[in-house]
């Protein structure tokens, strides 16, 4: 593969002869003293717990609340995860396309969108089948909101390590 982007291969290259003359652990100096990148890795950290915190307690509000179990809100609980994982994998993308190089405004965006959900969702009533409905739209697409923004920490993780420091970026960012 050669990079297309002037820019990106003089930085890769850069990269390469600070890997060969500092070191193998020069990676994670480098990374861990970027900024935007501790930034990343903050980001990274509260949507995992954003992730975590949702899909424990949401079985749990509709149980505890409603008396609705699990079973009964299956697909409530399903939307979530499923959201997740279409929003990991379309917003990045979209911000590959038309704005590479600045992906905060996607994560705000996503942010925004994923807490009015959130709040939106507590409104309604899951044993009402119509706002059953309703319930699992708002949380598909908080889901989609709040796993865009892992994606974005990640694509951000490729962009500060390239591909000569990409394991040690990825590694950072899951480990974060």
């Amino acid at each position: 593969y050669i990079e297309d982007d002037p820019q990106k291969a003089k930085a890769e290259e850069e990269m390469q002869d600070l890997l060969k003359t500092k070191g193998k652990l020069y990676p994670y100096k480098h990374v861990l003293s970027n900024k935007k990148f501790v930034i990343w890795m903050f980001i990274a950290f509260a949507t995992g717990l954003a992730r975590y915190g949702l899909v424990t307690w949401v079985p749990l509000y509709f149980l505890e609340t409603f008396d609705v179990p699990v079973t009964e809100s299956l697909l409530g609980s399903l939307a979530l995860p499923v959201g997740m994982a279409v929003g990991t994998l379309t917003v990045p993308s979209l911000t590959d396309k038309f704005c590479p190089t600045n992906r905060l405004p996607a994560v705000i965006l996503s942010s925004l969108a994923s807490a009015i959900m959130i709040f939106a969702f507590l409104l309604f009533d899951p044993r009402n089948f119509a706002q059953l409905i309703i319930i699992e739209i708002l949380l598909f697409f908080a889901g989609f909101g709040i796993y865009a923004i892992n994606g974005l920490a990640f694509a951000s993780a490729t962009d500060v390590g390239g591909r000569v420091f990409s394991g040690t970026t990825s590694g950072i960012m899951d480990f974060s």
